[in-house]
Parts: C-alpha cells; structure tokens; sequence
C-alpha cells in the first residue's frame, strides 16, 4: 500500500511540473527555439524550421530571454536617385534668342516673355569645373 501511494504521489508530482512548465513557442517566422540551461536564455535558430527541431527536455526559467539568431540581413535603404538633367530651353530678350541648357529638372524655369517667332536657339554646352594648376 505504501508503495502504491508513493508512485501514485510521484506520478502526480511529475505531471504536475509538466504543466507548470511553460512551453517555449517559436517565433511567428517557424524558427527552431530551444532553452540552452547554460546561458539560461531560449535559442532560437531561424535557419532551422521548427518541424525539424529536436530539443532537449529542459525547463528554462521563469522569464527567461529569447534569443534569435541566424536571422536574414535588414533590408537596406534604397539607393538616393541621380540628379535628373534635362535640356532647358528659355528665351532670353535681350539678344532675342532661345537659350538652351542642361539643367536639374527642377531649375528649368523660365520667364513668362515671349521671344520673336525667327529668333535662333542657341545650345549651351557645359563646360568642367575649372581646377587649380
């Protein structure tokens, strides 16, 4: 009869710290996370999916810190766009000529006049940035 109690008790005993341990759930992206008792932390290994993952039955402590690794590189910020150019035409009234440029997109305005219906357009090339010798 004592013998029978005492693995009754124990059954009990055992079940019940199987239900107070709380199970470690992997992280919504399927990694493979497992308590490490040595660093008492929960490991999570991203590159391992979770229907492959074996883990030692360990119960981590309470409030234990979950680390993830062999996560994907951020995502890098897309690269800032080039400068746009673009031929800048205006008229200029005081050689009665439309003068035209490469300019930035955005630096391509013009004066509100009107040039002479046979006025000659003039192309400016650009020229280098002088250095000094």
């Amino acid at each position: 009869m004592k013998m029978l109690s005492f693995a009754a008790l124990s059954v009990l005993v055992l079940g019940a710290s199987a239900l107070a341990a709380p199970p470690v759930h992997p992280p919504a992206d399927n990694g493979c996370c497992c308590c490490d008792i040595n660093k008492k932390r929960i490991d999570c290994d991203r590159s391992i999916p979770a229907s492959e993952c074996i883990c030692p039955q360990v119960i981590c402590p309470a409030g234990a810190p979950t680390f993830t690794h062999g996560t994907p590189p951020k995502a890098t910020p897309p690269p800032t766009p080039l400068p746009t150019y673009k031929q800048c035409c205006c008229c200029n009234p005081n050689i009665n000529s439309i003068v035209c440029s490469l300019r930035l997109v955005k630096d391509c305005i013009c004066l509100a006049v009107m040039c002479p219906t046979d006025a000659k357009t003039i192309f400016i090339k650009p020229t280098g940035v002088p250095t000094a010798a």
